[in-house]
C-alpha cells in the first residue's frame, strides 16, 4: 500500500527544520544540495515542494513570524492595559531572546546579500505583515507607536551583539510607560 503523505504538513516541517540550517550557515553560504542533506531530503524532494533556497527562506521567516505572533498573541489578548502589553512582549522576548537574535541576524545576512544581488528586500513584506498584527495585538492606532515597540525590540537584540546587557523588564517598564504617554496624549 502506498504511503499517504499530507504535503503541506510535510512542507510545514521542512520550513521548521530549515531556519537553524540557514541561521548556523548563512543565508549566502548554504546551498539548495546543503539545505537538502541538513533536511534529510533528497535535492529533488526539496525542490518539488520549493522552487528555490529564496522561496523556502521567505516562506521559513513567515511561519516563524506567525508562529510567534500567535504565541504572544494569545499571552497579550488576557491583558487589557496597552503598557501591561507591551512589559508582557518584552518579558516575552527575554524567554526567547537567543531564539530572537538569530532571526535576526539572519534577517540581516539576507539583508545583505538581497542588496549586493540588486533584488526584492522581501524583509518589507516581512514588516508590512506583522505591522496589521501588531496594531491589532496592541491597539495601537499609531503608526509610529507600532514602528517604535518594534524598533526597539529589535534595537535591543542588536545591543546584544555589542555585547550590551539588555535589561529586558526594565526597557519594557520604560517603553510601555512611553507608548502609554504617547497614546494617552493623541486621544
Amino acid at each position: 500500500m502506498p504511503k499517504i503523505v499530507d504535503h503541506e504538513l510535510y512542507r510545514q516541517e521542512l520550513l521548521g527544520k530549515s531556519f537553524h540550517l540557514f541561521a548556523d550557515r548563512g543565508y549566502a553560504a548554504i546551498t539548495m544540495r546543503q539545505l537538502a542533506t541538513g533536511l534529510g531530503v533528497s535535492t529533488g524532494t526539496l525542490y518539488h515542494y520549493f522552487p528555490s533556497k529564496q522561496v523556502i527562506f521567505e516562506q521559513m521567516v513567515l511561519m516563524r513570524l506567525a508562529k510567534s505572533l500567535n504565541t504572544f498573541g494569545d499571552r497579550l489578548a488576557q491583558i487589557d492595559s496597552i503598557r501591561e502589553k507591551v512589559e508582557a512582549t518584552f518579558a516575552y522576548y527575554a524567554d526567547v531572546e537567543v531564539e530572537a537574535l538569530r532571526e535576526v541576524m539572519l534577517c540581516m545576512d539576507f539583508f545583505q546579500y538581497q542588496q549586493q544581488q540588486g533584488g526584492e528586500n522581501i524583509l518589507t513584506q516581512v514588516y508590512d505583515r506583522i505591522k496589521p498584527e501588531v496594531v491589532r495585538i496592541f491597539g495601537l492606532a499609531d503608526d509610529d507607536l507600532v514602528q517604535l515597540v518594534v524598533s526597539a525590540l529589535d534595537g535591543l537584540l542588536i545591543a546584544k551583539i555589542y555585547g550590551c546587557q539588555v535589561n529586558w523588564q526594565r526597557q519594557g517598564e520604560l517603553i510601555g510607560q512611553l507608548v502609554e504617554q504617547c497614546q494617552n496624549q493623541s486621544k
